[in-house]
């Protein structure tokens, strides 16, 4: 839906109350105003629901007929909306579109004592890419303090139609006027919830309380239903044929049952994306299981390693041990020898001592 840019109300007159040239500027952003009691909300949000809804009422109180009282009433009403358009529908960049509603009392109203009168109107649309000297707030609806007619209007609509720089429509049949914006995202069974929602002052809760009181229910009654009514409608110049409703109703249900195979597709579809991101799961903890293998694997091969050379280290030690045991038993037996050559020396030395006393003792005897 295109975003709400500037709205623009000219010449309403309801007898103490009045819009003179009233515009407001909420720029495409959330909106809220607050008027004191009698001071005309309502008739405000009337005026510019015209813009969607054209010849529309908030209730059977407030018709838009209503407004053109006898006396000191309007005669001639103005109410436009300067959209800012998506950009989706933005073509050659024409970036704005202002809907129009402009009315007053049917040249064959009576202009006697009716509190009420029959109204004729017609809708347009300008299309433009940058502010200029017929936007919203430049279109002369209002020169020299005097307000354009309903006739002057259409002229100068007329006009404009041959200006390139804008692009102008104009419209004498609601459907055709409905169709035509629903193109840019002006539905009209939105505007018709958000008219049902604003119907009083303070009609939200009552108006779902009493229609709406379960979520199943608004789906239902409110969305489904208006939704198709009144796109019917639009599409139709504004009349339901039973023919057609029928027509799309078949249409609709092949659609859904289309839709719930493809529910039911995508349901598998899904199961399927479940088990490969579980398998996925697998094979990652497989591949964490095997690089930590081959980790293990590569601390297992340099512990190999260390074994062997510390085996070659003990062989190259072993060896060298046996050499030296070799050594001292040499060594030992060497020792051996000589000690054993000691002993006999000392021993044929004692015996000559004693040969040489026994022979001195026998020369003395």
């Amino acid at each position: 839906m295109p975003h709400i840019n500037r709205v623009n109300n000219v010449k309403y007159n309801f007898g103490t109350q009045s819009y003179e040239d009233f515009m407001l500027k909420p720029f495409g952003r959330n909106m809220l105003y607050d008027l004191a009691n009698g001071g005309g909300k309502s008739v405000l949000m009337l005026l510019m629901l015209q813009n969607v809804l054209p010849n529309c009422t908030l209730d059977e109180k407030q018709p838009v007929e209503k407004l053109f009282r006898t006396g000191d009433g309007s005669q001639t009403i103005h109410s436009l909306i300067e959209w800012e358009l998506d950009e989706s529908d933005v073509v050659n960049g024409f970036r704005y579109m202002t809907t129009g509603f402009c009315a007053r009392r049917a040249q064959n109203s009576e202009e006697g004592g009716r509190e009420t009168a029959s109204i004729e109107y017609f809708n347009y649309c300008i299309f433009y890419r940058e502010y200029n000297a017929n936007d919203i707030r430049n279109l002369p609806l209002v020169k020299n303090r005097e307000k354009i007619t309903y006739g002057g209007l259409r002229r100068y609509l007329k006009e404009l139609e041959h200006d390139n720089s804008l692009v102008v429509r104009l419209f004498d049949r609601k459907g055709e006027y409905q169709s035509f914006i629903a193109d840019y995202g002006l539905y009209e069974s939105e505007w018709e919830i958000i008219r049902g929602i604003n119907r009083t002052e303070g009609h939200v809760r009552a108006y779902f309380e009493t229609n709406y009181r379960t979520t199943r229910k608004v789906v239902e009654d409110l969305l489904i239903e208006e939704i198709i009514q009144k796109s019917f409608r639009a599409r139709g110049g504004g009349q339901d044929t039973d023919e057609a409703m029928s027509r799309a109703l078949l249409e609709m249900k092949d659609r859904l049952l289309e839709l719930s195979r493809k529910k039911s597709e995508i349901g598998n579809f899904d199961r399927q994306i479940e088990l490969i991101r579980e398998f996925a799961e697998q094979v990652e903890d497989f591949g964490r299981l095997y690089a930590h293998l081959a980790g293990l694997g590569g601390k297992i091969e340099g512990l190999y390693r260390a074994a062997g050379s510390l085996a070659v280290r003990g062989r190259s030690q072993q060896q060298d041990a046996g050499e030296q045991m070799n050594r001292l038993e040499r060594s030992l037996r060497e020792l051996q020898e000589r000690i054993d050559a000691a002993r006999y020396c000392e021993e044929r030395a004692r015996e000559k001592r004693l040969e040489k006393e026994m022979k001195r003792l026998a020369g003395t005897s």
